[in-house]
């Protein structure tokens, strides 16, 4: 039994007039309305977070997927590794072998002062002075207080002709340090180079007192008794004190001391035993670019043109920059009548840099030989004030002075001038 609820009573539930659901529901509109009217107005801002957020995940995404299938990277050699192995070489007397392994190091130590210093050596010892110069600068570079650094700049540059600017490095290099044997040796040299030997022999002296047991010092002085004094016997003394301190100290610049000792005996005119001395030497060290050119002199000297020609070829190979090997090529190919090649020859030369008036001369020759008189007359006035400034070949070039140059009346007339070359061959042949 149901009690029935009469329908009088049962009428619809009234609506509120407030409704919270419905007010919050305006409240997050307006909200979410502003906020974008907000970043409308500051998209600028925006817009740039955005993308560099959706780059980023985009970005590792695509790392992700990449290494997902990458293979397992390989360890990287510790350079420290090669290092030493390079100095086990340079220890042994290896230059070679030592050179390539330091230059492997310098790719991952670029910046280390010791390895471009080992660098420097290396080359300094393999003769091959253009590179030996610019890597003493970056030696300077990675370290300008580094003493060490400017000496080896100095016997770059001793080794390149520049007598001056070595001296001004070696008195540089003694001045960042007053006890550096090293630098005065070179400072030593220099001066020899200069023409002023006693001064040579009190540098040599100097760096002997501040080093008894320093090969350089010794070095220094034996080349100053036997270039500058004359004196052979005081010498071989010195020659022979540096070598074996050298070979306690420094094995592979023991090198150096076996092209002094070939020289030596060319002045003692034991023209075999220089042969032999540097043939040795270039079992050892076949990269040797001061080797190379010296057998090349001496069978220069010898009249053998064509070893001399083989021999400053393979200089050449080794250090297509060497001004020496260059134009004693030339005089080779002069010899055996090759007036193209050696043109080319001597040219080279003088375009890597020689201020030597002998290299001039023979330029002269050979552009006048192959038809370009003007142009020959061109490098003649260059080498004659050169001549006349270190007071050389000045009356080889007086007695050379080509036919197609204006008289010395020609040029005090008002309104002459010399004429102007013709434009040379690219090929660089008549």
């Amino acid at each position: 039994m149901y009690v029935r609820t009469p329908k009088r009573y049962r009428g619809r539930q009234r609506r509120n007039v407030f409704s919270c659901q419905r007010f919050l529901l305006y409240i997050i509109a307006l909200i979410v309305i502003g906020l974008g009217i907000f970043l409308y107005k500051n998209r600028d801002l925006f817009i740039p977070r955005v993308s560099e957020f959706v780059y980023s995940i985009v970005n590792e995404a695509e790392v992700a997927m990449a290494t997902m299938s990458a293979p397992t990277p390989t360890p990287t050699p510790d350079p420290r590794n090669y290092l030493a192995e390079a100095d086990i070489y340079w220890q042994q007397g290896s230059v070679s072998e030592a050179l390539a392994l330091y230059n492997e190091v310098l790719g991952a130590l670029p910046n280390d002062t010791l390895v471009h210093s080992r660098v420097t050596t290396a080359y300094l010892v393999q003769g091959n002075y253009t590179e030996a110069l610019d890597h003493a600068e970056m030696t300077i570079t990675s370290d300008p207080f580094s003493s060490e650094a400017w000496t080896l700049r100095a016997w770059a540059q001793r080794g390149l002709g520049m007598s001056s600017e070595a001296v001004v490095s070696a008195l540089h290099a003694s001045e960042l340090d007053h006890n550096n044997a090293d630098a005065y040796a070179q400072l030593a040299f220099a001066y020899l180079d200069a023409g002023q030997p006693d001064r040579a022999l009190t540098t040599a002296d100097r760096a002997i007192a501040l080093d008894e047991r320093n090969y350089s010092a010794y070095r220094a002085r034996a080349y100053i008794y036997w270039e500058g004094l004359f004196d052979f016997d005081s010498a071989q003394t010195d020659l022979d004190l540096a070598y074996s301190l050298a070979l306690d100290q420094d094995p592979a610049a023991g090198t150096l001391l076996a092209i002094d000792y070939a020289l030596l005996q060319l002045r003692l005119e034991n023209t075999q035993g220089a042969i032999d001395a540097l043939m040795e030497l270039l079992d050892t060290s076949p990269d040797n670019t001061e080797a190379l050119y010296r057998l090349g002199l001496i069978y220069w000297s010898e009249g053998e043109w064509a070893q001399a020609g083989n021999y400053m070829t393979r200089c050449i190979d080794i250090d297509p920059k060497s001004i020496n090997c260059n134009f004693w090529l030339g005089r080779v190919q002069w010899r055996q009548e090759q007036i193209a090649l050696a043109n080319n020859s001597f040219v080279a030369a003088i375009d890597l840099g020689s201020r030597n008036p002998q290299h001039f001369y023979w330029a002269t020759q050979s552009q006048i030989a192959s038809g370009n008189c003007l142009l020959g007359y061109e490098y003649w006035q260059e080498g004659y004030e050169l001549a006349k400034q270190a007071n050389l070949w000045v009356e080889d070039f007086e007695d050379s002075r080509p036919s197609c140059a204006p008289s010395d009346r020609e040029l005090t007339l008002p309104g002459t001038t010399t004429p102007e070359p013709p434009t040379p061959d690219p090929s660089g042949s008549a």
